[in-house]
């Protein structure tokens, strides 16, 4: 290792750290070494008045906390020297990083924690133990070094380097998991520099820092292997790990099965086991919940879920949706996390509607308009093109999130207990048509109906809002989206004309021309407050409250906005067909790498009238196979046999109740949608699910959402 540093990080350092003592050889001096006690005083230190100076050396004396170096930050890449020394039992730590962070300072025969190699001298204390013992007894000192660059890591106990690894290989993974449950986060950078009091007289002397240069490596050591945790040890260790976890605890929910219509429809869940009497923040502080969070993958916004376990039957008239963080009897690990057979620890979901790049690569991210209109297949090769474990939204990633919100929430109705989400834009088809043909313009013309108000002219669409230009002769087809609506003038260029003006690069138009509404952009619901809830209503009322962005645990517009193919799950006259890896995903198969379900479930093939007395096909129940419980599809629906009611708000009636989503199945699907599109009213939904289309099918209202599965040997 190169430990020469040129003058100029001298310099910077010295101005970092203020030099305290000039005890420090010349070796450490050229390398760049600032002593952070002068050991008369603690000059640049704090502490509660129970710490002591002791021939030199900090020694704590009486329990009221930690001894804390104030005067700059611990740099990003550095390396500390230090020595230490405990009493019997003792137990303390120093802290270098944000959080839980510690190299751990012990009385190796501590009857608690030294059987633990994860928990023993010189340990990242609940991450790594050392590859070997290398304390001195009680009472004797002990030198100590901690060097991190990057994401490579180092602690060395008397002259021995006992830990070196680098916490983004992933051969640590669970190691690194295992230190963010107790709360220690490897990534956090300007933290400050601690001596732990623990209960326990310590002592700390000779402590000294240096920025460690950019020209220089640190390079982990490809031989390190870390002390095992047997027996008792790793017994106590899962404990604790349960404990922190509340992994004894299962949180669930349940509803009537709806056999009668009029009496069940309605009826609210109930919460069961420990999630009875809580609220839906209250998961906020339990796992899997709280442990779901936003972060980047391989350069996707992606949110991350991990493994758990559940449980699903239908009893005594009751469907019943039962979650636990461990496994236990009648209890199964999510399939969401299962692929060829092995158990994934996490998986990922993007944050984003899909959005596809210039080559052709599936992306997630913010502030962008999601791509639409093309099929499944294309949708499914721009998700590979991500590499192994990419793919696009599955059916068992959509029932795991179904899972979460329903034992969540208590509540069925997603609309409702988050937002209504994108659901009443205008659609562009044979609208708002071009009346005149135009070179290099960033408008349409258009001619409204006689006496047709601005506000009626803005019906659907709002300013900001982004649109899209089909064709009237064949709706179907798009001219160009991606634009933001910017103005909209009533009698111009001349009375009785209408001008709709919009972004980007001048087009050329013609009278075959239509303007509408489209899928908003990405990244809108990450001004709301939270993980879940719900953006400003936008446009004209009423209706502006189902013009609005939502969120549920960071995924932005599961409901809403765009249809999301869905992957994994193939139909054939209106049968159901599921696979269970993600690297078998293929169109058209139903035999081999596909099996059939069990579930009957209904045709259903008319759309309705949007809030008329046609609109009274909502889902009812959740299908249930024994042989595959967590596949909870859509059975059967609302008034069947019937093409409408009679009375006033029986649509209203409806969507109010249940899950308040619509039932779409016919013979001739290929594939589900799922969510609703922006035109898509009340019905837009996390239960919405819609077997009418095709994998050659491709609309400007249909889209995707990609997923990451880290693959085993990927």
């Amino acid at each position: 290792m190169n430990r020469k540093a040129p003058l100029i990080a001298l310099v910077s350092l010295i101005a970092f750290f203020p030099l305290l003592a000039s005890g420090l050889d010349p070796a450490e001096k050229g390398l760049g070494f600032t002593a952070l006690s002068d050991g008369k005083s603690f000059e640049g230190w704090k502490h509660a008045g129970n710490w002591e100076i002791q021939d030199g050396a900090f020694a704590r004396v009486r329990g009221k906390g930690s001894l804390t170096y104030e005067a700059q930050p611990v740099p990003d890449d550095f390396e500390l020297r230090f020595e230490w020394r405990v009493s019997a039992l003792c137990n303390s730590g120093v802290y270098y990083r944000p959080g839980q962070v510690e190299y751990q300072v012990l009385d190796d025969a501590h009857p608690v924690y030294g059987e633990n190699p994860r928990q023993s001298a010189a340990a990242l204390f609940f991450c790594m133990g050392p590859s070997k013992r290398a304390t001195r007894p009680v009472g004797e000192w002990n030198s100590a070094r901690i060097l991190c660059k990057g994401s490579v890591i180092e602690h060395w106990l008397n002259e021995e380097r006992v830990i070196s690894f680098d916490y983004t290989d992933p051969k640590w993974a669970k190691e690194v998991e295992l230190l963010g449950i107790r709360g220690g986060d490897l990534t956090g950078r300007g933290g400050k520099l601690s001596l732990q009091d623990h209960g326990q007289d310590v002592w700390f002397r000779n402590l000294r820092m240096r920025t460690i240069p950019a020209d220089e490596a640190l390079v982990p050591d490809p031989n390190f292997k870390p002390l095992p945790v047997t027996g008792a040890a790793l017994e106590k260790e899962n404990a604790r790990v349960r404990s922190m976890l509340e992994k004894g605890d299962v949180y669930g929910v349940r509803w009537r099965v709806i056999a009668d219509e009029e009496t069940d429809y309605h009826l609210p869940c109930e919460r069961i086991a420990k999630a009875v009497g809580m609220e839906a923040s209250d998961f906020d502080e339990v796992f899997p919940w709280s442990a779901m969070k936003r972060c980047e993958v391989h350069g996707q916004v992606m949110v991350e879920i991990p493994k758990h376990y559940t449980r699903r039957h239908v009893s005594e008239g009751y469907e019943y949706r039962l979650i636990s963080a461990e496994k236990r009897p009648g209890f199964y690990v999510d399939p969401a996390f299962v692929e060829n057979g092995k158990e994934l620890e996490k998986i990922y979901v993007g944050a984003y509607e899909a959005y596809l790049d210039d080559a052709g690569r599936m992306k997630s991210q913010a502030d962008v308009y999601p791509t639409a209109d093309k099929t499944r297949v294309q949708y499914r090769e721009a998700a590979k093109a991500n590499g192994a474990g990419f793919g696009t939204f599955d059916l068992r990633t959509l029932l795991l999130l179904q899972n979460l919100f329903l034992v969540e929430h208590a509540d069925r109705n997603s609309q409702r207990a988050v937002g209504n989400g994108w659901g009443m834009m205008l659609q562009p088809a044979r609208t708002h048509r071009s009346v005149r043909e135009e070179t290099g313009v960033n408008r349409l013309i258009t001619r409204p109906a006689s006496g047709k108000s601005e506000a009626a002219l803005m019906n659907g669409l709002f300013l900001g809002c982004a649109i899209t230009i089909t064709s009237e002769e064949k709706p179907g087809n798009v001219y160009f989206t991606g634009r933001t609506l910017t103005k909209v003038e009533m009698h111009a260029p001349e009375p009785g004309l209408a001008t709709f003006t919009f972004d980007g690069p001048p087009v050329d138009t013609t009278t075959d021309m239509c303007l509408g509404g489209a899928a908003q952009k990405t990244g809108l619901s990450d001004v709301i407050a939270g993980h879940s809830g719900h953006g400003e209503p936008h446009g004209s009322q009423p209706y502006d409250v189902y013009r609005s962005v939502v969120k549920y645990r960071h995924i932005e517009n599961l409901w809403g906005n765009l249809w999301c193919f869905i992957d994994g799950a193939n139909l054939a006259k209106g049968k159901l067909f599921v696979c269970d890896d993600i690297s078998d995903y293929e169109s058209g198969v139903t035999w081999t790498t596909y099996r059939a379900t069990s579930i009957p479930q209904l045709l259903q093939n008319d759309n309705g009238d949007v809030g008329g007395p046609r609109e009274i096909h909502f889902l009812k129940n959740l299908g249930y196979d024994p042989e595959m419980p967590w596949l909870a599809v859509p059975q059967d629906f609302t008034h069947v046999g019937k093409d409408s009611l009679p009375g006033q708000n029986q649509s209203q009636i409806l969507r109010e109740g249940n899950f308040g989503d619509y039932y779409y199945l016919n013979d001739k699907a290929t594939c589900y949608v799922h969510g609703g599109g922006f035109d898509h009213y009340w019905r837009c939904g996390l239960f919405t699910l819609r077997g009418w289309s095709s994998d050659t099918q491709h609309w400007y209202l249909y889209g995707s959402r990609l997923i990451y599965k880290p693959l085993p040997g990927g």
